[in-house]
């Protein structure tokens, strides 16, 4: 298994139906494990897992046949995490691991600027902008994790050219999630990193972010919206709050009502396992984002599996 998950690693940055492909392969595998060695689910996710995939399976099937493909690769998929004690972890193993990670990082950057400069489009392999920003965030901290194994500066300098990759991609959700786990490591390895790698770090990320952060004011209309309200150009209403979150507040007030209307109405069943993915093409949430239906983490996942999915997620 150990090899696999090299394997599945690099396929997933390649191409994301061979890496499906390989991904069920190693479902019939585990599977057949198990039921050779008569082991019993266990892990601390198990429950969870199995929580989750009922609702997201009965409730596509039920409201969104033609999806559940979809909710198959969103709920069995998962289980691939029972073949967690198949893996043997150790150093040398995770150190080899990190380093095809961040070999990958460099070789899919002439990628990305050869689709950018001849296509208009930021995007890897396969994928679009989000890939990009949820590439070279892994990317980023598997070189930064280089680097304090190594302690060499060609790691160092690799984890900024990742992490400028991220803000180059200007996904606020990416951004963010890394900015958090990079602060939570640092107070997590502050007697471990020397104080000297400590403030070399924040003073060239934060130099990062500072240049970056001009970019997006004056490129991305979401952040020009929230330059001006917090400015005093603008006052914070429906259509600022719109603008800033990408329609995420109209989707949250749109989702909140489709949830009042269950309660009204006693829809145990959309309640309890919610409408199935992609809520938006029936429940007449009138969503104009072009990834579908996005608002608060809590509410998606409660329309979208009800209330055994959100407990799972919990």
């Amino acid at each position: 298994m150990n090899f696999f998950v090299i394997l599945l690693t690099i396929l997933s940055f390649l191409s994301i139906s061979v890496f499906e492909g390989a991904l069920i392969l190693g479902l019939i595998y585990i599977f057949i494990a198990y039921l050779r060695k008569k082991k019993s689910l266990k892990g601390e996710l198990s429950l969870p897992l199995l929580v989750h995939a009922i609702p997201t399976l009965l409730s596509t099937l039920i409201y969104a046949p033609h999806l559940l493909n979809k909710a198959f690769e969103r709920s069995v998929f998962l289980f691939l995490y029972f073949g967690g004690d198949e893996v043997k972890v150790n150093e040398k193993y995770l150190y080899r691991l990190n380093l095809i990670i961040s070999l990958i990082g460099f070789l899919l950057l002439p990628v990305v600027f050869y689709k950018y400069h001849y296509k208009g489009t930021v995007a890897p392999i396969w994928g679009g902008v989000f890939e990009v920003a949820t590439f070279y965030s892994l990317f980023s901290l598997s070189a930064l994790a280089l680097f304090l194994k190594t302690k060499r500066l060609w790691w160092l300098l690799a984890f900024f050219v990742f992490i400028s990759m991220v803000f180059f991609s200007l996904r606020r959700s990416t951004i963010l999630g890394l900015v958090i786990t990079l602060l939570l490591l640092v107070f997590l390895l502050r007697g471990v990193i020397k104080l000297r790698y400590m403030i070399v770090i924040a003073l060239l990320s934060i130099s990062l972010g500072a240049v970056f952060s001009y970019n997006f004011v004056k490129k991305d209309a979401r952040f020009q919206a929230f330059y001006k309200v917090l400015t005093g150009q603008e006052k914070l209403d429906n259509r600022t709050l719109d603008a800033i979150s990408s329609l995420r507040w109209a989707n949250l007030r749109a989702g909140l009502m489709v949830i009042e209307r269950d309660i009204k109405e006693a829809n145990i069943v959309p309640l309890l396992i919610g409408h199935g993915l992609k809520p938006e093409e029936r429940e007449g949430l009138h969503i104009k984002s072009a990834v579908g239906y996005e608002s608060l983490l809590f509410v998606s996942e409660f329309i979208e599996k009800g209330l055994l999915g959100l407990l799972a997620i919990l």
